[in-house]
């Protein structure tokens, strides 16, 4: 436990406080400061150690902000909370706004939003004050209950303590929001600059891996893989996608070499099906479809083919899901599979099938649900910290929040746009979601068979990077280089929650010596770990034990990952460094370890019902008979020379082994069903 005495009463059990206390001849302890006490140092070190702490406070600060603000993609939080122990005769933070000089705009992006989150009462002296809105004076203290949000304006509005008189300590959390627009708005005006390079500061903390990856990549206005969304509206936006995919982009997948390949995947999961019974009711799930190419390719099989079995499994299909984040991309997915055909449904409605009254009676049951979802959030967070220790019962008080307050700088809001949600061709339902959880069956009777296709997509999930020191292991992160014009790669200075807690093999010694001459390993080593794609085929091996079916991933890595470097990005088809260019301009990957994927899952509850196959695409692609395929397609009297030329490069490309070919480099994983 880590507290064992009611923090109300913390003056009581603080033995620096005490110690001031008593060898002041006057009783004063205004000079005294709270980050000097035992028991704030004791929270930071506890919450530093405990990786459960930090993923309770992240999943409580972003499920609030959800709920607030639900029209927004990505919002940046504060990385590690505040504890505020304001004790009797004491003065925790004096009155400021948070933009008042350059000490707080090197910390405080415009547009924050402040949260303070009552761990004890607050009241009169004890309570923080502020004035209401921007210089208005008005000054009022923020009553609050045990449990209670208060939200705030702290860049535009004066706020701080006075000298708590009152025989009681209050204790509060207080961390901060903002959208990631205004971040990088303020980066790049460069009021976060170092003003002071001598002063000795820690770096940016954003990970390569985890949500500053996924800003890079699929940011809506910034990312890689979005940022083309922003075209001319009187352009056709299905054309900019080339500046990412295909000869004149970035990069080039196996489904855009070659028409043989999504052949081959419709050829092995009709298999699966004739050996599985032939189910009647099925889904095809793919994950990163890109263009739609390869989904185009596995449907004229299913379609076109004059073998019945071919047409009785499209026909057993109810269902084909795609899992896509980028509006754009989901409008060239739908145009490449059926163009025209497809009756189309967006994933908002259009105002004139809204009418006034209905909004407004839409907007009172949003806030009702809203209300309630705080106050149940606010329940769940007393419920772990009191399990945690912290002895907090929360008594359910109603949510307080600071009305609307001025904005200096108005906010630059993500688009609005509306996104292709779903379509109908051939009787069949098309549907786009977000993450891979949103296209699990409504319910569990009558589930779906589920065929799931993974082609280049585990390369693009977040990557932690980390490399061995004389001190241990350190985590690679991002900072500004000394000129606050760059981004550059630093080490951690100590060992992070994602050292601890992700190298797994890499970290199973508390004796470096020993670890070191276990490993072998060198100074300078360089170990990367993706742990999404770990638990994205935890997710996806799950749902095949329960459905039935298979998964197939196609993707470039090691079938024995033993470390080093393969963090890499790449543009107009040269490979560069992952800062080199501007954010949003290169694609960035790295090697998938096959390896560590499959032993997860076989060790997992599901590997006695899922089976895994690991192979190079190349093997997996002769196995299945594309030689054969390639054959019969050549020696077609409608197929010209060109054509033939072309078919057999495609196939060399997809299938070979020699430099340049992906036969050997790409691995094919296959989890199947065992049942």
């Amino acid at each position: 436990m880590l507290y064992d005495f009611s923090l109300a009463s913390a003056h009581l059990h603080s033995v620096e406080f005490q110690a001031t206390l008593q060898s002041s001849e006057s009783g004063d302890v205004e000079g005294l400061s709270e980050i000097d006490l035992d028991v704030h140092k004791r929270f930071y070190g506890a919450m530093k150690a405990d990786p459960y702490f930090l993923e309770l406070y992240r999943d409580y600060f972003v499920g609030l902000l959800k709920v607030i603000h639900p029209d927004l993609y990505y919002i940046a939080i504060q990385r590690l909370p505040n504890i505020r122990f304001h004790l009797p005769g004491t003065v925790v933070v004096p009155p400021h706004k948070d933009t008042d000089d350059e000490t707080f705009k090197t910390a405080h992006p415009f547009g924050e939003e402040n949260f303070l989150l009552a761990i004890t009462e607050s009241f009169n002296t004890s309570a923080m004050y502020i004035e209401s809105s921007e210089n208005r004076g008005d000054y009022k203290h923020v009553q609050m209950e045990m449990g209670d949000i208060f939200i705030f304006d702290g860049n535009n509005c004066t706020h701080g303590n006075r000298i708590n008189v009152e025989n009681h300590t209050r204790v509060s959390i207080d961390f901060r929001s903002v959208t990631i627009d205004a971040f990088i708005r303020y980066e790049e005006r460069g009021i976060r600059r170092v003003t002071r390079p001598n002063v000795a500061r820690t770096p940016i903390q954003l990970t390569i891996g985890d949500d500053a990856y996924y800003e890079v990549l699929v940011h809506p206005l910034y990312g890689y893989y979005t940022e083309k969304e922003q075209v001319d509206s009187n352009r056709k936006e299905i054309n900019s996608i080339s500046k990412i995919f295909g000869p004149r982009g970035d990069f080039t997948t196996s489904p855009e070499i070659s028409q043989l390949f999504g052949e081959m995947i419709a050829i092995n999961i009709t298999s699966q099906w004739v050996e599985m019974g032939e189910p009647e009711n099925c889904c095809v799930v793919e994950l990163g479809p890109g263009r739609g190419t390869l989904m185009k390719d596995m449907m004229n099989v299913w379609k076109s083919s004059e073998s019945g079995v071919f047409q009785r499994f499209y026909k057993s299909v109810k269902e084909i899901k795609f899992v896509e984040r980028s509006r754009t991309l989901r409008e060239v997915q739908c145009a490449t599979i059926g163009g025209g055909e497809m009756k189309l449904v967006t994933s908002r409605k259009s105002e004139e099938e809204e009418g006034d009254e209905d909004e407004e009676e839409d907007e009172d049951e949003e806030k009702k649900i809203i209300k309630q979802e705080i106050e149940d959030a606010k329940l769940m967070l007393a419920a772990k910290m009191d399990a945690m220790g912290f002895g907090i019962n929360n008594r359910g008080k109603k949510t307080k929040q600071q009305p609307a307050q001025k904005q200096q700088h108005q906010q630059l809001q993500f688009p609005q746009k509306d996104r292709l949600a779903s379509a109908k061709i051939d009787g069949k339902t098309l549907s786009w979601h977000d993450s891979f959880g949103d296209t699990a069956p409504e319910s569990s009777h009558e589930s779906p068979t589920h065929f799931i296709v993974a082609q280049e997509l585990l390369d693009a999930l977040p990557v932690y990077s980390f490399e061995y020191t004389p001190g241990g292991w350190r985590e690679r992160l991002v900072d500004v280089d000394i000129s606050g014009e760059q981004l550059c790669l630093v080490k951690s200075k100590g060992a992070t929650v994602a050292v601890k807690g992700l190298l797994g093999e890499w970290e199973n010694s508390h004796n470096e010596a020993e670890k070191q001459k276990k490993h072998k390993f060198s100074f300078g080593q360089i170990v990367e770990v993706c742990p999404e794609a770990i638990t994205l085929s935890l997710d996806i091996a799950q749902r095949i034990s329960e459905t039935g079916g298979s998964a197939l991933f196609f993707d470039y890595g090691s079938e024995n990952y033993k470390g080093g470097h393969t963090l890499r990005g790449y543009h107009k088809h040269t490979e560069v460094g992952i800062l080199e260019k501007p954010i949003g301009e290169v694609d960035i990957t790295g090697d998938v370890d096959f390896n560590r994927i499959k032993q997860s899952v076989e060790r997992s509850c599901w590997g006695e019902t899922v089976r895994v196959n690991l192979e190079t695409q190349g093997n997996w692609l002769v196995g299945g008979g594309i030689c054969e395929r390639l054959k019969m397609l050549i020696e077609n009297e409608n197929v010209t020379e060109d054509e033939a030329n072309l078919l057999y490069c495609g196939f060399e490309r997809i299938a070979g082994e020699a430099e340049g070919q992906m036969g050997k480099v790409y691995k094919c994983m296959e989890l199947k069903a065992a049942h």
